[in-house]
């Protein structure tokens, strides 16, 4: 997901918008700023993404303990998207 498998980097998207199921690479990634010149002005890189839309747990995490750590962490806190980044060996 998110074409970087190749170099060793995978996002999974633990959790999604509810009655969305879309995932682009934007979702997996989000909008990051970057100085590409000698400006030093920062642009965005990708589009804005709503991280606290993100409330819903992926059906692929349910039965996990995955889905056990999330549950645990929304009894006590607020939170928005959620990913598990894999670097590999």
């Amino acid at each position: 997901m998110g074409g970087m498998q190749d170099k060793g980097f995978v996002a999974l998207p633990m959790t999604k918008r509810p009655g969305n199921d879309e995932i682009s690479a934007n979702h997996l990634s989000g909008r990051h700023w970057l100085r590409p010149d000698d400006s030093y002005a920062e642009v965005p890189r990708e589009d804005f993404v709503d991280e606290a839309a993100f409330s819903e747990l992926s059906p692929a995490f349910s039965g996990t303990y995955f889905e056990h750590v999330y549950d645990e962490l929304t009894a006590r806190f607020t939170i928005g998207r959620v990913r598990i980044l894999s670097k590999g060996l």
